[in-house]
Parts: structure tokens; sequence; C-alpha cells
């Protein structure tokens, strides 16, 4: 009799707890479905974002999803720990956490890309202007000996705006490896037509009169000798083709004095 009695109260008292663990483990179950659905809806707010600034709202949404989940699982460790269904919930939650988090790394990455891309091919077309105005300075500060500190400051505003601009196309190609579908040629010709404005203004520098003088007149003769040098050529070629005339006449002429001669 004695032990009947001790095993109700035993069942009395387990009884309980064995109902409170199951309703924990419930409640945990539950919260581990509300964090599975906000890690749906997040995939597809993720496939919709296709700007940088829609990104930043989207890691912001998924670091609070993070911040929350560690919190949760922290405090619910040794309930998760104590079930396998719950452990094998938590692993799915976990492994589809971290490949959401990947996932948004490289779409970021893509985007960022094409935000650098299309960046740099808006600078090159704005500076354009920019580096026609200072070639045009340079030249004219390098006319007189007196503008030399005048000089000096436009070739060093070209090489601050040259270092931008090497940002920038460095940028691009890296934007290129990320994104093989962009298409820098344009932007490289660009480019090496802005690099040889830079070339152009560094150049600058004052001469003497006489030392312009003789240039012009180095750049005269090296005209001449490219004019000469076409003109013998063209001559050479006309003469080659007078030469082929004359001896087409020449084998028409005896062919016809062969039909002249009589035969027997």
């Amino acid at each position: 009799m004695k032990r009947i009695i001790l095993t109700v109260l035993s069942l009395t008292f387990l009884l309980p707890l064995h109902a409170q663990k199951a309703g924990e483990l419930g409640s945990v179950a539950d919260r581990f479905d509300e964090f599975d659905a906000t890690l749906k809806s997040l995939v597809k707010t993720l496939g919709r974002a296709d700007k940088l600034a829609e990104m930043d709202e989207f890691d912001k949404s998924l670091a609070d999803f993070s911040t929350r989940w560690d919190l949760y699982y922290q405090a619910q460790a040794a309930v998760i720990g104590s079930n396998k269904s719950l452990l094998d919930a938590c692993t799915g939650l976990l492994a589809g956490k971290e490949e959401l988090t990947q996932k948004a790394a490289d779409k970021r990455t893509g985007l960022q890309a094409k935000a650098d891309f299309e960046e740099a091919g808006r600078f090159m077309a704005e500076k354009d202007s920019v580096y026609r105005r200072l070639l045009k300075s340079a030249q004219r500060f390098s006319q007189v000996q007196a503008t030399g500190k005048q000089l000096k400051k436009v070739q060093t505003r070209e090489q601050l705006l040259t270092a931008q601009l090497d940002r920038h196309y460095g940028a691009a190609q890296a934007a290129v490896a990320v994104d093989a579908s962009l298409d820098i040629s344009p932007l490289e010709e660009k480019y090496l037509n802005l690099k040889n404005y830079s070339a152009m203004i560094q150049a600058c520098q004052y001469k003497p009169f006489i030392e312009r003088i003789k240039d012009w007149l180095l750049s005269f003769a090296a005209v001449a000798m490219l004019l000469m040098f076409a003109n013998m050529v063209q001559g050479k070629i006309q003469a080659a083709r007078q030469m082929k005339e004359n001896m087409k006449k020449m084998q028409e002429q005896l062919h016809k004095n062969d039909d002249e001669i009589p035969t027997i």
C-alpha cells in the first residue's frame, strides 16, 4: 500500500513536469516556424532588390533577424539540445540564414560593380571638357616665363584630376572582372584619350622664342620630309602604271603588225 501511494505521488509530480516540458517544446517549435517564415520573406525581399539603397535596407533587416535569432537560440539552447526534431529544425534555419547571407553578399558585389562602372563612365564624360580647358591654359601660360607659377598650378591640378581618373578606370576594370557582361571598350578609348591630354599638359613648359622657332622648324622639316616621301612613293606608283600601260600598247602594236604580214 505504501508503494502504491508513493507511485501515485510520483505520477502526481511527474505529469505536470512532463506537460510543462511538452509545452516548452511546442513553444520553441512555434517560434521556429516564425523564424522560418521571416527567413522566407527575406529571401523574396532579396530577389526584388536591384539597387544599392535597397540592399542597405535588406542588410538591416537581415542583421535584425540574425540578432533576434542568436538571442533566442542562446536562451533556449538547453530545450533545443534535448529534442532531435528541434535540433534538425535549428540546423535547417542556420543553413538557410548562411545561404541567404552569402547570396546577399554576392548580389551587393554585383550591384556595386555596376555602380562603379557607371560612375566611371560619368566621370570621364564630364572631365573631357575640363582636360581641354587645362590644356589650353597650360599652353597659354607656357608662352611667357613670368607665368611659370600659374603653369605649375595647372599641372598640379591636372595631376590630381588624373589620379581620380586612374582610380575610376581601375574600379571599372575591377567591375568587368565581376560582371563579364559590362563592355569596357568605350571607357578604355575615353581613358586613353584623357591620358593623352594629361601627357600634353605635363609636357608644357616655357621655352625662349628661339627655341620655339627651332621646334617649329623641326616640326615643319618633319612634315616636309613626310610630304616628300609621299610624293616620291606616288611618283613611283605613277611611273609603274605608265610603264605597264606602255607595255600593253607595245603588245597591241606587235599583234597588229603580225596581222598585216601576208600569208602564202
